[in-house]
C-alpha cells in the first residue's frame, strides 16, 4: 500500500511541478475555489459504503448491490447539486469561469456513480496487488491526459479534464479488472446504511474543516493568493497524509478481522504508535525545509507559498495523528466520535480563518489553521482511549516519544544548521541527512531512557533484529 501511495504521489507531484512551470497561481487558485465547492458537495453524499462492505466480514451479494445502488444516487444526486451550486458559486468568488468547470466536475461525479463496486473486493480480500495495479493504472492514464493537455492549452482547462479523465479511467478500468455486475436493489441498504450515517456527518464536518480555509481565502484574497495557498496546503500535507493514508487503508481490514479478538488493544497501541513514528518526521522534515523545496523545485514565482508550506507541514503532523486514532474509531464502530470532533473543530475554526484572513495576512490563516487542529488531539486521544477501555496516559505513553524526537529535530535545524547560512541545495541535503539522523537518535535514546518500555519501539527492533538474522517477521 506504501508502494501504491507513493507511486501515485510521485505523478501527482511530478504533475504538480510540470503544471507549476506551465500556469499560474492564478489557474491553481480558480481550480481550488471549483474543487473547494466539489468536495462540500461530495461530502453530503458521499457515505462511505465501500468501508461498510469492508467492515462487514460477509461476501453478501445483497450488500453489494445495495452498495452499487448507493453509489449510483450518490452520484446522480452529487451531479444534480454541483449544477445547482453554479450561480451561488459564481457570486460569492465573482469569478465567471467556475460555471464550465463545475458543469464537468458534475459529470465526472455522475461517471464515478457507476464505476464497478466490486473493486472494493481488492481491499476486503487484501489483494493489495490488485488495488494497487487499479489506482496506478489510472494515475498514469490521468498524468498523460493531464500534462499533455497543459503542455497545449497553457491554462487551468489542462487540470479540469485531467480530473475528468480520472473518473473515464476509472470507471473502464473497474469493469475490466473485476467480473461482478451489481444490479440496482434495495436489499441489503439498510444494514449498510447503519454505520454509513455516522461515517457521512463525521465526513461532512471533516470535508468543511479541510476546505473552509480555501473557500474562505478565495473570497477575501482572489485567485493569485489562492494559488499560492492551495500548492502550501498541498505540498505541506501530501507527504504525511501519503505515509498515513495507505497504512490506514491497508489496516483497516485487518484491524477488521481482529477486532474481537483478546489482544486487539495492544495491537491498536502498537499501530498508533507506529503510524505516529512515521508520520512526525516527514512532517517535520517538510517544515524545516519548506524553503529550499518551494524554491528548489516551484521557482522564485512561488516563494510567497514557503511559510505557508511550513506551517502546514505542521499541520499535516497534526492530522496524521487524528487520522491514526480516528482509524482505530471506524475500525470499533465509533464514527460518531470522529462526527463530534469534526463539528467541534469547525465551530472554532470559521472565525478564526476570518479573523486571520481580515488582517490581509495569509501567514496568519495558515498558523490558525495549525493551532485549531492542535487544540483538538487531546479530544482524539480521550475518545480513542474510551473506545479500547485504556487510560488517556496508555495512549500518550506511545506518542509522546517521537512527538519529542520531531521537536528536537527543529531544535538541531534552529541552532545548528540556520546559522551555517548554507545555499538552497547544500542546506537541504544538510538537513535531510543531519535532522533525519537526528530523529531516528532522539527516538530511540527516550526509548533507552525509558527503560525499553516496549511498545512501537520495540516492535521495529524486533523486526529488524528478525530481518538481519535471516527469518520471517511476525505479522
Amino acid at each position: 500500500m506504501l508502494a501504491l501511495r507513493w507511486m501515485i504521489r510521485i505523478l501527482g507531484l511530478v504533475s504538480m511541478v510540470i503544471l507549476a512551470r506551465l500556469l499560474t497561481p492564478g489557474d491553481f487558485g480558480l481550480v481550488a475555489m471549483a474543487m473547494a465547492v466539489y468536495a462540500l458537495i461530495d461530502s453530503m453524499a458521499t457515505t462511505g459504503v465501500d468501508l461498510a462492505l469492508i467492515r462487514d466480514q460477509r461476501d453478501s451479494l445483497e450488500l453489494y448491490d445495495g452498495a452499487w445502488t448507493i453509489q449510483v444516487l450518490q452520484g446522480i444526486f452529487i451531479a444534480i447539486l454541483m449544477l445547482a451550486s453554479i450561480p451561488f458559486a459564481v457570486a460569492y468568488f465573482e469569478e465567471s469561469r467556475l460555471q464550465t468547470i463545475l458543469s464537468l466536475l458534475a459529470l465526472s461525479a455522475l461517471i464515478q456513480g457507476f464505476r464497478n463496486i466490486g473493486t472494493v473486493a481488492f481491499r476486503k480480500e487484501l489483494d493489495f496487488a490488485k488495488d494497487f495495479r487499479f489506482a496506478v493504472y489510472q494515475k498514469l492514464g490521468v498524468f498523460a491526459v493531464t500534462v499533455t493537455l497543459a503542455l497545449w492549452l497553457r491554462d487551468y482547462r489542462a487540470m479540469v479534464f485531467g480530473m475528468l479523465s480520472q473518473s473515464v479511467f476509472e470507471l473502464v478500468l473497474s469493469y475490466r479488472m473485476h467480473p461482478h455486475r451489481s444490479r440496482i436493489s434495495t436489499r441489503g441498504i439498510k444494514e449498510l446504511w447503519g454505520f454509513s450515517q455516522w461515517l457521512l456527518i463525521s465526513r461532512i464536518g471533516m470535508v468543511l474543516n479541510e476546505k473552509s480555509g480555501q473557500l474562505i481565502v478565495g473570497r477575501a484574497f482572489g485567485t493569485g493568493v489562492l494559488g499560492i495557498y492551495y500548492v502550501g496546503v498541498e505540498i505541506g500535507t501530501i507527504f504525511v497524509y501519503e505515509v498515513i493514508m495507505p497504512m490506514r487503508r491497508a489496516l483497516f481490514p485487518n484491524l477488521s478481522r481482529l477486532q474481537d479478538q483478546p489482544d486487539f488493544t495492544q495491537r491498536a497501541l502498537e499501530v498508533i504508535g507506529l503510524l505516529v513514528i512515521a508520520c512526525v518526521p516527514v512532517g517535520v522534515g517538510l517544515h524545516v525545509t519548506s524553503t529550499q523545496i518551494v524554491s528548489l523545485i516551484f521557482g522564485e514565482r512561488w516563494s510567497e507559498a514557503a511559510p505557508v508550506l511550513s506551517w502546514m507541514a505542521i499541520f499535516g503532523t497534526i492530522a496524521g495523528i487524528n487520522l491514526t486514532l480516528d482509524l482505530i474509531l471506524l475500525v470499533k464502530n465509533r464514527a460518531d466520535f470522529s462526527a463530534r470532533k469534526a463539528w467541534m473543530e469547525l465551530v472554532l475554526l470559521i472565525p478564526a480563518l476570518v479573523y486571520a484572513s481580515g488582517h490581509g495576512d495569509i501567514e496568519l490563516v495558515a498558523s490558525a489553521r495549525v493551532l485549531v487542529a492542535a487544540v483538538f488531539v487531546p479530544l482524539m486521544i480521550y475518545y480513542t482511549a474510551s473506545v479500547l477501555r485504556v487510560s488517556v496516559w496508555a495512549l500518550y505513553g506511545v506518542i509522546w516519544r517521537p512527538l519529542l524526537a520531531g521537536l528536537i529535530m527543529v531544535l538541531v535545524d534552529v541552532v545548528v544548521i540556520e546559522p551555517m547560512h548554507l545555499s538552497l541545495l547544500p542546506a537541504l541535503v544538510a538537513k535531510v541527512l543531519l535532522a533525519g539522523s537526528t530523529y531516528v537518535a532522539s527516538l530511540m535514546g527516550l526509548w533507552l531512557l525509558s527503560g525499553k518500555a516496549g511498545g512501537p519501539e520495540q516492535v521495529c527492533v524486533d523486526y529488524l533484529r528478525q530481518r538481519l538474522a535471516g527469518g520471517t517477521p511476525g505479522s
